[in-house]
This record gives structure tokens, sequence and C-alpha cells, in this order.
């Protein structure tokens, strides 16, 4: 498992045709001095035989991470894994351990997924579920 992962800890897997995506990428690589995290775009050919083990259909409606291990990771678990690898981001986990933080911290999240599902309807028709999302909202307004 170790030997496909180089020098990084962590695989972040993006939506390269999402500019949210893209725009988390590149805030997590500014951060990530110490080149732990590596990103891979779900659009690249070889994934799905490079890593079997993720579903790469869920990892493009929700933040998926694998770390070295083989263990997946998603959504706000994923981004906990990557705030630990995070210089800076890292010494505020005790936060994360706090009663309810975790419930206050999993409502954000969706709230943040939801709303970046609206706002992909411009990454194409690869990205489905912000389509259907879309169409289902204007059918509960009439």
């Amino acid at each position: 498992m170790s030997a496909r992962f180089g020098g990084a800890q962590l695989y972040l897997f993006y939506d390269g045709e999402c500019e949210l995506c893209l725009r988390f990428k590149e805030w997590i690589e500014a951060r990530d001095r110490g080149g732990t995290i590596a990103a891979l775009a779900l659009d690249g050919p070889e994934l799905p035989e490079r890593f079997p083990e993720v579903d790469l259909e869920m990892a493009r409606a929700q933040l998926t991470v694998l770390d070295r291990e083989g263990r997946i990771y998603e959504g706000l678990a994923a981004l906990r894994q990557l705030a630990l690898r995070l210089p800076g981001i890292r010494r505020l986990d005790w936060i994360y351990r706090l009663p309810g933080a975790q419930v206050v911290a999993g409502g954000l999240y969706r709230t943040v997924n939801r709303y970046r599902k609206q706002l992909c309807l411009s990454c194409g028709e690869k990205w489905k579920p912000s389509l259907k999302y879309s169409e289902r909202k204007k059918r509960r307004r009439r």
C-alpha cells in the first residue's frame, strides 16, 4: 500500500471540473508544507485501476480521502483527516473532542456540501447529483 503513496500520507480525491473543488485543493496544497497530502483529480483515467477500493462516484458527491493503511474517509471524517495533517490547523483538534462539536461540525459540513452542489451546476454534465438537486428544488417551489 505505501509504495503507491510515495511521500504522501493521504490522497485527496477532487473533481477537476468543479471550481469549488479546485479552490479547496489549492487551499490544502498551500497549507501542506510537508507534502503529506497528494491531490488526485477524479477524471484521471488510471484512478479506477489504481484505486479500486475508492467509490469514485461517491467521491464526486462528498469529500473523500484515502490513507496509507487503505482506510477511506468521507465527509466530515475526511475533513478531520486533512486537518490532522496540516500544520496550524492540527493544533485545533481539541475542539473536535468537545461535547456537541461533532454534531455542529457535521451540520456545518452538510450545509456547505449542499451549497457546493448548487454552485457546481457550472461543472458540467459529469456532476449529475447537483443537477438532480436543482431540479428537485425547482419542483418544490412550484
